[in-house]
């Protein structure tokens, strides 16, 4: 009684735990997740899009994936079919009809071309109308191919631990004093179980992301669905075919390791490891069941079958724990894993029912090797065993739909929405220049900064959800000197670049062709290439979009010196002005109408900005503004109010990474000094020209997402003094 009671309230903790793990949401780290969406969520249109783009983190089955458009009355107001986007496996599109003033929900499937996996999701977006709510997805175990797929992948698994562990036990079987007739029914419903089993997820799965039958042959044709294929031939052939020992073991292992590639093994970093791992703890799984349900339900002695199959039962075990530990450590990134994801949570109900199942196993080890007393006393606790077994058995079926750990996505195409390498950049070497190209904006970082063998990174931002993103490459000459020009303007020139217009090549040198092919996150291309020697080099970096080439050129001296003295120097003198004027053009894209505004500052807190008809003024914390030539309003401004020129520029440039020296430019008669660095936290690029004459930043550039700003600062410690308006009274400070 006392042992029921303990392994009751074990199983009750464990059920908690489950349904927990079951009824929340589980990261959809490793299902096609939505990444970027056009129209965005939440968005309000002033007309109506003439197409809806999805993008995911995987490559899609597009035969089953789909976007549905429906007004509030429920009707569907796309137009055609799903259709790829052009570049892009990770996308899909459909195009919209004419759309009058409402509020519309964008319904989807994604079907990973990966493993198979199925995720649903959706968002609304209005015409002529606000709207708001952010995009959500339904990423649970159970509500991805519906509750039929997992019975069919629980009754598969079954079938194939069945399989496997009665290929394993068959002799010991005999020695274990087994009926040979219960044992042979036992054998033999593995592959039909595994029949129906796959039968039952295939249909399932075919039901939900087409809501059709007729897509079973499309579910069959996908990677995943091939693999079951495999296991269905080989047990049909278990099941029809001659019932030899050999050709049996054959047919069951084929079935076995085909599970294993038709789901998240597939999909890690390292599948032909992975693989059979999953398969071996499989099969482990199945002689530990066979064993003790063997002994159970078909032995005419307990404790002899028990003896017996205590050696392969405690063997198997160790496999399964190995194995499981194995999977836990590839799939999952670390300990916080196991409590912050849904998989986690399931890895430690495996791991809690493991410890239940040995802990069973040793007290019926105990009941038998003690004095010879009541069967019924050494069957409850192999019962319980079994039992426990049973659970865990569906716990891996129900995992088997849940979304992969983030390591499993990390093989695929990362999620990061920028690349992580420039949060990194100030802990290493690395010089990282940008330009503007039609609506991008695209930053070059080169790994270290110096002959020899380089890594180099490009991060476009300004990404739309059809851009389709591809072959990217950079191009390397050895540049010639470059021509005297005035400051460069990366919002009017066809495709800006980081070097000035007039760079020339000076040698006849083949070009260096880097192809970037490995994707390090949204936008984001890496690949490897090697400098032959010192010197200045142009770096052509291009690649293609659906919204036209990308194309960006940088004059770069390899090795770049360290900037930082020139960027501190430059910094402590521009916070000793006493007045100054600049010019400001910022445009969102190239060829974009810029807006100009003029600028007067004055130490210790004063500024004046123009900005077509308006104007403002800031003193301290006062605050004064005006439209046209309207009166002048007074307002308090926050505290502790502007301050120029002290913390102004730090405050502007923030905290930059990656600061180096770029070839001086001659503008006019002056050889300015070229300093760039980045700001990762917006992530920005800029570059500063610094007169070495006086050590002030006379030109300065700032690159970043639909921001393509540039400034021209004169009148260093001339510019007319900013006042307040005449006869307008102070505001009132804020407390």
């Amino acid at each position: 009684m006392v042992l029921a009671r303990v392994v009751v309230a074990a199983a009750l903790a464990l059920a908690l735990g489950l349904a927990q793990a079951l009824a929340a949401p589980v990261p959809a780290a490793g299902h096609a997740a939505l990444v970027l969406a056009d129209p965005a969520a939440g968005t309000g249109l002033p007309q109506g899009p003439s197409q809806v783009v999805l993008k995911f983190d995987e490559p899609l089955d597009l035969q089953l994936s789909r976007i549905v458009v429906l007004d509030t009355a429920g009707h569907d107001v796309a137009t055609g079919t799903t259709q790829p986007v052009t570049g892009d496996a990770d996308a899909m599109r459909r195009t919209l009809g004419l759309l009058p003033t409402g509020i519309y929900s964008v319904r989807w499937t994604s079907v990973s071309r990966i493993d198979g996996h199925t995720l649903h999701g959706s968002y609304f977006f209005g015409v002529g109308t606000a709207v708001a709510g952010a995009a959500t997805d339904d990423a649970g175990s159970l509500d991805t191919n519906g509750p039929l797929d997992l019975l069919g992948r629980l009754l598969a698994l079954l079938g194939l631990t069945v399989w496997a562990g009665t290929i394993v036990l068959r002799r010991a079987s005999v020695r274990a004093g087994l009926r040979p007739d219960r044992f042979g029914r036992l054998a033999a419903s593995g592959p039909p179980l595994t029949i129906l089993g796959v039968a039952l997820s295939v249909i399932s799965t075919a039901a939900v992301t087409a809501g059709s039958l007729t897509a079973i042959p499309t579910v069959l044709g996908t990677a995943s669905g091939l693999w079951q294929m495999v296991v269905m031939a080989a047990a049909m052939a278990g099941l029809v075919g001659p019932r030899r020992a050999v050709l049996f073991a054959v047919e069951g292992t084929v079935a076995i390791v085909a599970e294993a590639a038709s789901g998240h093994p597939a999909a890690t970093p390292l599948p032909l490891a992975s693989v059979p791992i999953a398969a071996a703890h499989l099969a482990a799984a199945g002689v530990w069941i066979v064993a003790i349900a063997g002994s159970v339900f078909a032995a005419a002695d307990l404790r002899r079958a028990l003896a017996t199959f205590t050696p392969y039962a405690v063997a198997a075990a160790v496999v399964v724990g190995l194995t499981g530990l194995a999977n836990a450590v590839g799939q999952l990134t670390g300990p916080a894993d196991l409590t912050g994801t849904g998989y986690g949570a399931f890895v430690l109900a495996k791991g809690g029912l493991f410890v239940l199942v040995a802990g069973l196993g040793l007290i019926h080890f105990a009941l038998r090797r003690g004095p010879a007393g009541d069967s019924r006393a050494l069957a409850r606790p192999a019962r319980l065993e079994l039992g426990a077994i049973l659970v865990a058995l569906a716990v891996a079926a129900t995992m088997t739909g849940v979304a992969n750990p983030p390591r499993e996505t990390a093989a695929k195409i990362p999620l990061a929405p920028l690349d992580p390498v420039l949060a990194t950049l100030g802990s290493q070497a690395a010089l990282s220049v940008a330009g503007a190209s039609g609506p991008f904006v695209v930053g070059l970082t080169i790994l270290p900064p110096r002959p020899g063998q380089v890594e180099m990174r490009i991060q476009a931002v300004g990404i739309e959800a059809g851009d389709g993103l591809r072959n990217a490459r950079v191009t390397i000459r050895p540049a010639g000197p470059a021509r005297p020009m005035a400051f460069p303007d990366p919002a009017r020139t066809p495709a800006a670049s980081a070097s000035p217009p007039g760079t020339a090549s000076g040698s006849a040198t083949p070009p260096i062709i880097v192809t970037l092919q490995a994707a390090c996150g949204l936008g984001c291309f890496a690949g490897r290439g090697a400098i032959p020697s010192a010197g200045i080099w142009s770096f052509a970096v291009a690649a293609d979009s659906n919204r036209g080439p990308i194309a960006i050129t940088a004059r770069l001296a390899l090795p770049a010196a360290d900037g930082t003295a020139a960027f501190r120097g430059a910094l402590t003198t521009m916070d000793a002005l006493r007045s100054a004027s600049l010019r400001e053009t910022l445009a969102g894209a190239v060829g974009a109408t810029p807006i100009v505004a003029e600028y007067r500052f004055g130490a210790p807190d004063a500024m004046a900005i123009t900005v077509e008809q308006s104007e403002r003024r800031l003193i301290g914390t006062a605050a004064y503004d005006r439209e046209g030539d309207g009166p002048w309003q007074a307002s308090a401004f926050p505290a502790p109010g502007f301050s120029w020129p002290r913390g102004f520029y730090a405050s502007f440039w923030g905290q930059p990474v990656a600061i180096r020296t770029l070839p001086d430019e001659t503008i006019g008669q002056v050889s300015y000094h070229v300093v760039a660095f980045v700001r990762p936290d917006i992530p920005a690029w800029f570059r500063i020209w610094i007169d070495p004459r006086d050590g002030l930043v006379h030109h300065d550039e700032m690159l970043a997402q639909g921001h393509i700003m540039e400034h021209d600062t004169s009148q260093f410690d001339t510019a007319a003094p900013v006042l307040p308006p005449a006869g307008v009274a102070p505001p009132t400070p804020v407390p």
